[in-house]
């Protein structure tokens, strides 16, 4: 009986075609944050599409200082309360005398208007379909679909890319993490997963540094930058993966929030990725990893985040602003890290926070544990500076092991009424989405697995404070129904080619005689689109508490029964 080609969709497929399989299909995706989901997105607000002018930049206007001139009634006289002055004419009549009752307006200050241009934004997509594909999906003994997870997957890409933007810092080189524990080995075709059949692959596993595993998903694409003065053993620069300045696929594997591990995969040998020296990875065994302790001083990022491999610096990155690229403390040392927005802030309509500190952000180092008697004072601190502009805080999202210790130190404070009853324990635990009064204002907390280690935002939400701008489309454009409401992707193959359909053929150039070219047509089918939008709040001031002791367990070898 003859098989599928091997290496072919239907022999990828093969698992899927087997009619005595139960007809349903899980696919495991990576989950959002409930923060981002069921906080940030409901309150979001839809910007006016009108306050983007010129090269589709947002334009919002300020004034902010008082006006007109107010003095003492006394330096007048006090004519405002007792008249003018008079003078005797003899002892029967007077005259009534006229003097400057008040101040000179030219004297009075007058609030010049200033600007902050928020420059837009952009994320760019393209996703391939091939007719096997396509055909696997007309098969009638095929279990499921291939298409529609595939669809779903994507548009989960999508949406998990933007919620990990909402924390990720402009001043970090929108960071995802560190690297520490990293360790690298090398699986050979014939000792990969059980079930498997692959071609020889290599391993790159490390532990993200500030915790935060779930900003990691299986099939996300990520690049391994060095820190500044690192540089790649073969002079290329200070992108890790990237070889005689050909840049190596890298790709999340697997992760394990258990133990706090990502594993990455390439097909391509990382002895390149050593910051000196280094030798190729030997060895085909499953369990062997070689320590790279040279890759612990770098840090991963999103695919072709750089704008150049070979600089590091926040005026190479660039990414959809979040909540670290508008709260700004004044102190930052990095270049333009004072102004809004950072080094991507408008050359000519910025603002710095240390010219205009009504922008500033409450940021502190807690270097302890979060006690109750603490959150109050930067609580205190914070509603004390903020409330005479009419600003507030109303959200407190920290990480699982902030929230942790702030709890554990509270226990000595409980106490449990048995008189005279059963001994009951109910209500315990913590919940999520907790209120926090103080000073007549009520907070709510929210645990995030994707706010790094130690580390407390608090931010405004209420009153749509957040605002999501978006450009307008031309005609010819199309949404993807298994896209999330609140990310604006589009397909743009339509309005590129002026029909109907999201997919373009995909060419092969091959040279038939010596200065011609043919372009051979292959079975696949790409589908161009694009995410344009941008994030600005009203109110853009916040706290930020970093240092935090946290209390988290993970799973060690050391602790397994």
């Amino acid at each position: 009986m003859p098989n599928a080609t091997a290496g072919s969709i239907f022999d990828r497929q093969s698992n899927r075609i087997q009619e005595v399989l139960n007809k349903s299909l899980k696919v495991f995706l990576a989950g959002l944050d409930p923060v981002w989901r069921d906080n940030v997105v409901t309150s979001q607000g839809i910007g006016n599409s009108g306050d983007m002018g010129r090269d589709l930049k947002i334009t919002k206007l300020f004034m902010g200082s008082l006006t007109g001139v107010i003095e003492s009634g006394r330096s007048f006289g006090d004519q405002d309360l007792y008249g003018s002055g008079t003078s005797s004419l003899g002892p029967l009549m007077h005259q009534q005398s006229t003097s400057q009752a008040y101040p000179s307006p030219l004297e009075g200050p007058n609030a010049t208007a200033y600007r902050l241009a928020v420059p837009m934004r952009s994320l760019v997509t393209n996703l391939m379909i091939t007719l096997g594909e396509k055909q696997a999906d007309a098969t009638p003994a095929l279990i499921d679909q291939v298409i529609a997870p595939k669809l779903t997957a994507f548009a989960r890409n999508m949406a998990h890319t933007l919620c990990n933007y909402w924390y990720l810092s402009q001043n970090d080189s929108y960071r995802i993490c560190g690297l520490s524990g990293t360790y690298v080995r090398s699986v050979s075709a014939a000792t990969g997963p059980t079930g498997t059949s692959t071609s020889a692959y290599y391993q790159i596993k490390f532990n993200p540094s500030n915790q935060a595993t779930h900003r990691f998903a299986r099939g996300q694409r990520v690049d391994i930058v060095y820190s500044s003065g690192l540089r790649a053993n073969d002079g290329q620069g200070t992108l890790a993966n990237q070889k005689r300045s050909t840049r190596v696929q890298l790709v999340v594997e697997n992760i394990d929030p258990l133990t706090n591990e990502v594993v990455l995969v390439t097909a391509t040998d990382p002895v390149g990725f050593f910051a000196s020296g280094g030798s190729a990875i030997g060895g085909t065994t499953t369990t062997t990893y070689a320590a790279v302790a040279s890759l612990d001083s770098g840090y991963i990022v999103y695919a072709n985040a750089t704008i150049n491999g070979s600089d590091v610096g926040s005026n190479t990155f660039v990414g959809i602003a979040g909540i670290n690229s508008w709260l700004k403390n004044g102190f930052e040392t990095a270049t333009d890290a004072t102004k809004l927005l950072g080094a991507e802030s408008d050359s000519s309509d910025f603002i710095d926070v240390n010219e205009r500190p009504e922008f500033k952000s409450f940021k502190y180092n807690v270097n302890g544990v979060l006690t109750e008697y603490n959150l109050k004072r930067y609580l205190q601190r914070v509603h004390s500076a903020f409330e005479p502009l009419g600003h507030t805080i109303d959200t407190l999202v920290a990480s699982e092991g902030v929230w942790s210790a702030y709890e554990s130190q509270k226990i000595g404070q409980y106490r449990i009424d048995r008189t005279n009853r059963v001994a009951s324990i109910t209500n315990e635990g913590q919940a999520d989405g907790f209120s926090f009064s103080f000073e007549g204002k009520t907070y709510k907390g929210h645990t995030s697995r994707f706010v790094e280690q130690g580390t407390l935002y608090g931010i405004k939400l209420g009153g749509k404070n957040w605002k999501k701008y978006v450009p307008p489309s031309p005609a010819g454009m199309s949404k993807m129904s298994q896209a999330d409401a609140y990310v604006p992707f589009e397909f743009v193959a339509g309005a590129i080619t002026g029909t109907s359909t999201n997919q373009l053929p995909v060419y092969l150039t091959a040279s038939t005689t010596a200065g011609q070219n043919a372009n051979l047509v292959t079975q696949a089918s790409q589908m161009p689109g694009r995410i344009r939008m941008q994030l600005v709040p009203d109110q853009v001031n916040g706290m930020k508490l970093t240092g935090i002791t946290e209390d988290r367990v993970y799973m060690t070898s050391g602790n397994i029964p």
